[in-house]
């Protein structure tokens, strides 16, 4: 259940919840638990039947005008990740998310990945190995599994896949372990620019407490410290072994990376193996499954 706090905040409160798609209905049955003053509903086509609900629920069809009228009358508004803010930044103050609604509601260990290739590989396979040791392991996020849904799912662990669009509002989300599989330009017709999509990518460290951990592909180590401190307890990978200098540069940190399909562990210059990686099925490259290892 909800925790008191929240459950205060919410009571009596005008809910809006901008697109009824995957986020948009699992945002309905759990602002549901509280007692609201009404939940309003904008979407971009006619909603044919809703769940049954405690609450008053609204429906209103999305037009320029209905936006405007929407955002004016909501005390907390949650907002479809594809859904552009841009131009309604006097509400910002309003606007919530998925992600760090689940932080203040936090009740299990939570993987988050990120990254322009590969993640969902990583979140799939990541999550069959964690279930083969607890069962009581899920993952969700772009992948399909609503993370609103996961609070009160009495899981262990999370394993949340992330794009740039649910990490670029968040203000408080915070992962236990953070990973970016790589970046490469993309999404450039929803953000304004190379800069802010690196930027919503690394959202996915920016709130993590000191005894938190990530780990990041080598060659992004630089651009991200540009942006965001490095911890003590992040790592890093490569696919081949570092050159001397990124070992240099990070001697104090482990870094992991493969040489003839063996996995490697380097830190304070020592070195050790940690896998043969020649028994594994092919089925997904090998980069990813260093990350996993």
């Amino acid at each position: 259940m909800a925790s008191k706090n929240i459950s205060i905040e919410y009571n009596n409160k005008k809910i809006g919840i901008w697109g009824f798609g995957v986020v948009g209905q699992s945002a309905l049955n759990y602002f549901d638990q509280f007692n609201c003053h009404h939940i309003e509903i904008l979407n971009s086509t006619t909603i044919e039947s809703l769940p049954h609900s405690k609450n008053k629920v609204l429906t209103t069809l999305q037009d320029q005008n209905t936006i405007n009228d929407f955002l004016q009358n909501n005390d907390f508004i949650i907002a479809s990740p594809g859904i552009k803010l841009y131009d309604y930044q006097k509400f910002a103050h309003k606007f919530m998310n998925e992600l760090d609604i689940m932080q203040s509601e936090k009740n299990c260990s939570v993987i988050a990945i990120t990254g322009t290739i590969g993640k969902t590989s990583v979140t799939h396979l990541l999550e069959n190995i964690i279930q083969y040791y607890n069962p009581k392991t899920i993952a969700a996020g772009n992948i399909g599994y609503p993370m609103l849904n996961v609070i009160n799912n009495q899981q262990d662990i999370a394993i949340l896949e992330l794009s740039s669009f649910q990490l670029q509002p968040i203000k408080s989300f915070a992962p236990d372990l953070a990973i970016i599989t790589n970046f490469y330009p993309n999404h450039l017709d929803h953000h304004t620019s190379i800069e802010e999509y690196f930027h919503a990518k690394c959202n996915i460290f920016r709130y993590q407490k000191d005894n938190q951990k990530a780990l990041i592909p080598i060659e992004l180590g630089h651009k991200i410290s540009e942006i965001i401190p490095i911890k003590n307890g992040w790592a890093f990978f490569n696919r081949i072994k570092p050159t001397k200098q990124e070992l240099k540069n990070y001697e104090n940190y482990a870094i992991y990376f493969l040489e003839k399909n063996i996995v490697y562990r380097t830190q304070y210059g020592k070195k050790e193996q940690i896998f043969n990686c020649n028994n594994l099925p092919p089925i997904t490259f090998d980069t990813n499954w260093l990350t996993i290892i």
